[in-house]
């Protein structure tokens, strides 16, 4: 049995705003909605993506050249009922997702799982006006699932009519169970209609601004300083259409070149410059999840992280002056840093002592930085080693369950 996603980019996947020139397809963050769509179906766990589309276009062609190379997913592009119902089987799964829709992906999950067969509802109420009513008390959401007999037999007798609204219908009919969510989803953005570039546009940025809050609140000690900064840069690195994988390899490029630098002795340049190549990795890490694109490897981000420790290894190599002793004390700590660096991108911590009594590599690069530019690195260093120490008793002992 096979989770199959039906898709639409009809008419209406089109901006019409500009006469002049010919309808493109309407733009979120830097790709088609429809192809927003289909990652996160493919997020969900969809097998094959089926676009239901008016006429096949170079546009579309190269989106589902673009889906299928990158996912490595059965993509098609289907014209009729006819086509439409050879490419199901009545054993698979069908989830249905309205034209131009967006929404959160725990409410995609949470419409899976609740079996076979369900759909979206959210209750009439002003700000959920724009959705289809299902009746006097519910609107739909935009979304649902139905086994492929029950779309089969749809498709039999459907004709020219709408065959999301057909198969909504027909969901009602057979009295679905109803997934409940609430209208503060569509109050948020993060549940929405879109309708031109322009709504589009004002989507993509409340999307960005809630998928950045939820991460802040999984972030603490120093990362949660710089939270609304980094929301906004995110926000504009999406506006613009920066790929997240480009940027992720600007940063490995950026820390390469600052290993550069500290092996000719540049330390300050150095320690700068991997501060903002730590930094624009996980710009790239956080545009990505807006976008629901693929940051590249997980070993760029890490290799990016071990440039800071080496360079910071080279600095305690200098300062040891060849003394065994002073050198296993520099280096031991950086160590510990990495594995605890590799163990948080692995496992994230739990907890709320667990998330706040945390040590990343660039918070041992600023402390080690402002130790470099106070004329006090000797001293940073022993700093570390105590923090390194504190973090570590954290992570083994059961404090972290403490509340406080």
């Amino acid at each position: 049995m096979a989770l199959v996603a039906l898709l639409s980019a009809r008419d209406g996947a089109r901006d019409r705003a500009a006469p002049d020139r010919a309808a493109a397809l309407i733009d979120f963050g830097g790709q088609p909605l429809v192809e927003y769509q289909a990652r996160l179906a493919v997020n969900a766990g969809a097998e094959r993506i089926l676009i239901h589309v008016e006429a096949a276009a170079p546009d579309l062609a190269q989106l589902v050249d673009r889906l299928a190379a990158g996912y490595q997913r059965d993509v098609a592009l289907v014209q009729d009922m006819t086509s439409l119902s050879r490419s199901l089987m009545p054993e698979d799964r069908i989830l249905l997702l309205a034209e131009n829709l967006i929404l959160p992906s725990e409410a995609l999950a949470s419409l899976l799982v609740a079996g076979p067969a369900g759909l979206l509802a959210l209750p009439s109420v002003p700000a959920t006006s724009a959705f289809e009513r299902i009746d006097s008390e519910a609107n739909w959401a935009g979304a649902l699932c139905l086994p492929g007999t029950s779309v089969l037999a749809t498709l039999d007798m459907l004709g020219d009519w709408d065959l999301g609204l057909t198969l909504l219908r027909r969901a009602v009919q057979e009295s679905v169970r109803r997934v409940a969510l609430s209208p503060e989803l569509v109050m948020d953005g993060r549940l929405a209609l879109i309708r031109d570039q322009a709504s589009s546009d004002i989507a993509l940025q409340a999307l960005s601004d809630n998928s950045q809050a939820t991460l802040a609140e999984r972030r603490a000690g120093l990362a949660s300083l710089f939270a609304p900064v980094s929301r906004s840069i995110v926000r504009e690195i999406v506006r613009r259409q920066i790929e997240p994988k480009s940027l992720a390899l600007t940063a490995l490029l950026v820390a390469a070149g600052a290993v550069a630098l500290a092996i000719s002795a540049w330390m300050i340049p150095a320690l700068i410059l991997v501060l903002l190549a730590l930094g624009a990795a996980d710009l790239a890490h956080q545009a990505a999840i807006v976008t629901l694109r693929a940051p590249g490897s997980p070993w760029r981000n890490r290799l990016v992280q071990a440039a800071g420790i080496l360079i910071l290894a080279i600095l305690g190599f200098h300062l040891s002056a060849g003394q065994l002793l002073a050198l296993s004390g520099a280096w031991l700590p950086l160590f510990f840093i990495g594995v605890l660096a590799l163990a948080e991108d692995l496992d994230p911590p739990a907890g709320l002592w667990a998330r706040w009594v945390r040590l990343t590599v660039p918070s041992a690069v600023i402390l080690i930085l402002l130790g470099l530019l106070l004329g006090m690195v000797g001293p940073a260093f022993a700093l570390l080693g105590a923090l390194v120490a504190i973090v570590s008793a954290v992570r083994i002992l059961p404090i972290r369950q403490l509340r406080v």
